[in-house]
């Protein structure tokens, strides 16, 4: 039968009804599982019940509790590791969490959890399901001694007085689940709680003192080590560290020695995800995560049966403490990755490649996987999506989108590179100054536009025989350059004065007379376009992938009867990007990561000309699996406009439940999808 999630009220009267009890914090209590075993004690213990806390058996005897957290049963009156009291008519109580195996620890404690007359759970970990015969578990409450309190004013209708050492009980966990009132778990329930706590002369300061700023030297020793081995990672986002058998040697210490370490990390301004590695006395590695950014640790810890919060969460690794903090690494830069995974549509600036703008970005994110879209010559400048993390798996499809361009043309000149900036051709033709005939020219260009072959530059990146074209040209050897075919949608003529349109065109908002003496300055990332600049005329072509508009201008020159070079290029357009929302490099210099995560969108809103289809959670698991899935009881919805990836049948798929975008697929024999691209699950 499947267990329910009670009321507290419903909780509560089934509690009541027991008159013998045993508490089972969880393996290496803290503060909050300490304090809420110990309240609800005290809180039975007043009502006439008896009453026991099981703890977990140290390795060496004892209880397995932090000896600072020791004062909260200061009258040694519950804490046991015997577990002979269970009888048949015993309750059994969870507390702080909600997976049996979060209990077993050496002295096997989930069989004798399972062997009381009724069970109850309370619990605030996201990761935990109702297990029990009555479970309150409420996952966005800042601690599960906040839970006791609630249920407290449930009790009170069967005579529960609430004292002050219950109420000190109550705020340990509190004040530690909350790392005293800092972390985002913190809510205004909570204050009001804690105002309840002091009416009832609970000590604040004793009680952080002893929570706080009570460490033994040998803690603080290990403490030490184990950040002198940190290691950080992802523009020092992610911090790593651990603690083995060695340094435990060495500073005196015991595993309960090491509680603290991996907040202490989390501390460090730039770091959103701190780890500590916990060598244990059978080789296995316990693993503590924390994070204060939107990186959910727990979906970490539960591919490893563990589990947690989204901010704090742990899981234990049967591998030597290398590979364990090797793995966690791993599935810490991903998690991190992922996080910012998607494109960031840029301006690039003139006399910047392509490249660079991908380097900037790397280097800010500390993320390796970065790369861009449809490279931008040097002097060129505008839009340059770059896609981050597992997005760079998809550029091939942003590569065959549309590009537009704004360019300028100077007649009566050729160059070696076919622009302004290469080494000029002492007998081009009519090197002198040339009249422009407006309509001459209009009706020249019209004759480009269509499917049309065309020769690309000598100096590009095409290859020829395994060597790219500029190679030929810089060792000055002979090529034979292969003719493409590229289609020109649109292409238009504009005037050189015409300098309001040329500012709505190429994103510049700014008057072009006297903005800057600086002939290279940059408004958007843009080289100013100016009256006095070396264009004669300007160009807006709107054309596929491959298109080279130097080869474009040197083509029309040549229908004008004249030669002619690019002499400016704004690449305005790129498929869904589009100049007017790109940001300036310099402003990525100058923001923090959270501030870039923000400028980045979905990698599958900006996929275009695809169709679409929605996979259920089955389909979906297959499908990231890499199978095929029948298209039986699939609903295929088609692209509104064609694209050059037709004849592969390319969707976007999503998962029904969620509307997680699941990776690429293509139709296969006309009765299977197919997975083409898949993000990481």
């Amino acid at each position: 039968m499947k267990k329910k999630n009670n009321t507290f009220d419903e909780f509560a009267a089934a509690l009541i009804e027991g008159e013998d009890f045993a508490i089972f914090p969880h393996v290496d209590p803290d503060g909050d599982a300490l304090g809420s075993s110990v309240a609800i004690a005290l809180a039975l213990s007043s009502l006439g019940k008896k009453v026991k806390i099981l703890i977990d058996e140290a390795e060496n005897g004892g209880f397995d509790i932090k000896e600072e957290l020791l004062f909260i049963d200061g009258e040694k009156r519950f804490f046991t590791v015997d577990s002979s009291f269970v009888a048949e008519k015993t309750y059994g109580i969870m507390m702080d969490c909600g997976e049996l195996s979060r209990i077993s620890g050496r002295s096997n404690r989930d069989e004798v959890f399972q062997k009381c007359n009724k069970t109850f759970c309370l619990d605030h970990h996201a990761s935990s399901t109702p297990l029990a015969d009555f479970n309150v578990i409420i996952p966005e409450t800042a601690a599960t001694c906040q839970l006791v309190w609630q249920l407290f004013k449930s009790m009170q209708k069967y005579g529960l007085k609430i004292d002050k050492k219950m109420a000190e009980a109550v705020y340990v966990g509190i004040l530690t689940d909350t790392g005293g009132f800092r972390y985002s778990n913190t809510s205004a329930k909570t204050h009001i709680i804690a105002s309840e706590i002091f009416s009832l002369g609970a000590d604040h300061y004793a009680i952080s003192k002893k929570v706080f700023e009570s460490n033994p030297l040998r803690s603080m020793k290990l403490k030490f080590a184990a950040m002198g081995v940190a290691d950080f990672s992802c523009g020092n986002r992610i911090a790593i560290t651990y603690v083995d058998s060695n340094m435990l040697k060495s500073a005196g210490a015991t595993l309960k020695d090491s509680d603290g370490i991996v907040e202490e990390i989390r501390n460090i301004d730039s770091v959103e995800v701190a780890c500590l590695c916990k060598e244990q006395y059978d080789g296995s590695v316990k693993v503590s995560m924390r994070s204060k950014s939107a990186i959910d640790v727990a979906k970490i810890g539960m591919k490893f049966s563990g589990g947690g919060h989204k901010r704090a969460a742990g899981c234990t690794i049967h591998k030597p403490i290398a590979e364990a903090v090797k793995l966690m690494k791993s599935e810490l830069k991903s998690a991190v990755e992922a996080e910012y995974s998607g494109i960031i549509n840029i301006n690039k600036a003139q006399n910047m490649t392509s490249h660079d703008v991908v380097a900037i970005i790397r280097k800010k994110l500390g993320i390796k996987r970065v790369g861009h879209t449809g490279t931008l010559d040097p002097m060129a400048t505008g839009v340059l999506p770059v896609a981050i993390g597992s997005a760079t798996r998809f550029i091939e499809y942003l590569d065959k989108d549309v590009k537009t361009y704004v360019a300028g043309v100077k007649l009566g000149m050729m160059t070696d590179t076919l622009d302004i900036w290469g080494e000029v051709d002492p007998f081009c033709r009519n090197s002198y100054k040339i009249d422009i005939d407006a309509e001459l020219i209009s009706k020249a260009i019209q004759k480009f536009k269509g499917v049309i072959e065309q020769e690309p530059p000598i100096y590009s990146a095409i290859k020829v025989d395994g060597k790219k074209l500029y190679e030929y040209a810089r060792k000055e050897q002979e090529v034979e350059i292969p003719k493409r075919q590229i289609e020109i949608f649109d292409i238009e003529y504009i005037d050189k004065e015409n300098e309001k349109y040329l500012n709505e065109l190429t994103g510049i908002n700014t008057e072009l007379n006297g903005i800057d003496d600086d002939s290279t300055s940059m408004i958007s990332g843009a080289k100013n376009i100016k009256p006095d600049d070396e264009s004669d005329f300007y160009i807006r072509v709107k054309c596929s992938r491959g298109t080279y508009i130097r080869s474009l201008i040197r083509d029309l020159g040549r229908e004008l009867g004249t030669d002619a070079v690019m002499s400016y290029l704004v690449r305005t357009k790129s498929g869904g990007f589009s100049i007017s929302d790109a940001c300036n490099i310099d402003e990525i210099k100058e923001i923090d990561s959270n501030g870039i995560k923000n400028l980045i969108v979905p990698i599958d809103s900006k996929i275009n000309n695809v169709g679409r289809t929605l996979l259920g959670d089955s389909d979906s698991i297959k499908f990231q699996n890499g199978g095929k899935v029948s298209l039986n009881n699939i609903k295929i919805e088609e692209a509104e406009t064609s694209s050059q990836d037709d004849e592969r049948n390319i969707y976007l798929i999503y998962n029904s439940l969620n509307q997680d975008f699941l990776g690429t697929g293509r139709i296969v024999d006309g009765k299977y999808l197919k997975a083409e691209k898949v993000l990481p699950r």
